[in-house]
């Protein structure tokens, strides 16, 4: 996590160094240096195929291992080419202030990671963000597309065709072959599957189809669980069976660790046991919570954020909590952008 944060902050300052012409000189052979190290690393995934998708930029942008290594080639010219040619890079700033805008730029980069890990990211791009509609998400199933060639003889020549030209009774019949033309898209949420611990029981219809509002505790491993917001937990579970709302944990951990969760925090909840990456994809906390409703997001919390007592006074059909509160990403974008700017611009 650490080397994470840390990887996030150099890339984010070198694109601050480069675009103010900062130690133009320094960064753009620190650049250079850094993606003649990246770029062979990116073929290697290309070529071997480890993972899908190399996660340069997250959810965000989805690349194939050769794209990124084909970005990462133009990069590499375009800084090698920028390194020989230094006045490319306009100074956009005195050399005086550029220690200024260096620390502002690192100490912002650490934290909005540090903001993002205590709550949840500003920006979701996962399946699972509020105004999601997870029933519409788990029915978006591309159709793969074929098509069939004939084969037959008249005279003894033998031509192709398909079902648009297919010719008459005079040619002869040899073979037909049917081939891929697109591949079907696979749903984004494929994994989402839940069964009950208690009687090992498939509940993903129950809780997607649920009218009423349904809390997800989410904790891919309880053992790992933070568990410095239990009473909240607790208490929103007893608000949750005061007024009749569904609430489940949703848990990766085995039958003992779930037992010995329910003995130490007096948990009264029930579980359900699911697969531990697509939980950590619901919500990056653990643990983290979910409101839906009709199989829509409505909200989310990290461990840090969950509702207290004093929120809970009100059902949910009269409360913000059960209000969606949905904003664009546009929105918040720019949002980032002034938290950078405008204090930089003060300073």
């Amino acid at each position: 996590l650490c080397l994470a944060i840390v990887l996030a902050v150099f890339e984010f300052c070198i694109g601050i160094y480069m675009f103010f012409g900062i130690r133009r000189r320094l960064t753009t052979w620190f650049y250079f240096l850094f993606m003649s190290l990246m770029t062979p690393l990116t073929l290697y995934i290309a070529i071997e195929n480890p993972v899908s998708d190399c996660g340069c930029f997250g959810d965000a942008v989805n690349l194939s291992n050769w794209e990124t290594f084909g970005k990462n080639i133009v990069l590499l010219l375009m800084v090698w080419y920028v390194s020989r040619n230094k006045r490319l890079l306009t100074r956009f700033i005195t050399e005086r202030n550029q220690w200024t805008v260096s620390l502002y730029s690192m100490l912002f980069a650490f934290v909005l990671c540090s903001v993002c890990l205590y709550k949840l990211p500003v920006l979701d791009f996962r399946p699972y963000h509020v105004g999601s509609d997870l029933r519409d998400k788990m029915n978006q199933v591309g159709q793969a597309e074929y098509e069939t060639t004939f084969i037959l003889e008249k005279n003894g020549q033998r031509e192709e065709f398909t079902l648009e030209n297919y010719p008459d009774e005079t040619w002869t019949f040899i073979e037909s072959k049917t081939v891929e033309v697109s591949a079907g898209s696979e749903s984004p949420l494929q994994d989402f599957s839940l069964m009950s611990w208690s009687d090992e029981s498939d509940i993903t219809q129950e809780i997607l189809t649920d009218s009423g509002y349904t809390f997800l505790l989410v904790a891919p491993y309880l053992e790992n669980a933070d568990d410095s917001n239990i009473d909240r937990i607790n208490e929103l579970y007893d608000f949750c069976v005061a007024n009749h709302y569904a609430f489940w944990c949703l848990t990766a951990s085995n039958d003992e660790t779930i037992l010995r969760w329910q003995e130490m925090e007096g948990a009264e909840y029930p579980f359900a046991q699911a697969d531990d990456v697509m939980l950590k994809t619901i919500v990056r906390s653990n643990p983290g919570l979910l409101l839906l409703k009709n199989g829509v997001v409505y909200n989310k919390w990290s461990c840090n954020d969950i509702p207290t007592e004093e929120q809970l006074t009100l059902p949910l059909e009269q409360s913000v909590l059960g209000t969606m509160q949905i904003e664009s990403r546009m929105m918040s974008v720019l949002k980032v952008l002034l938290w950078f700017f405008i204090p930089l611009l003060i300073v």
